[in-house]
């Protein structure tokens, strides 16, 4: 049997989060997020099938508002 030991690695992520009001109780909110900020693709897992990356930069965004 073939074991494989993966090195270790760090992926950073970030988002932002903005409310503001539009008058009375009406409130908006804006969250955008940046996973794997510095893109770095790696092995993630192994096993007997083959082997995972970690998929590289993703982004997502999203606005609700609240009335």
């Amino acid at each position: 049997m073939l074991v494989l030991n993966l090195g270790s690695y760090a992926l950073t992520n970030a988002g932002i989060t903005y409310r503001f009001s539009l008058g009375n109780s009406n409130r908006m909110t804006f969250r955008a997020n940046m996973f794997n900020v510095f893109d770095k693709v790696a092995i993630q897992q192994t096993d007997r099938f083959g082997y995972f990356t970690t998929g590289g930069r993703t982004f997502n965004a999203s606005m609700r508002y609240e009335f």
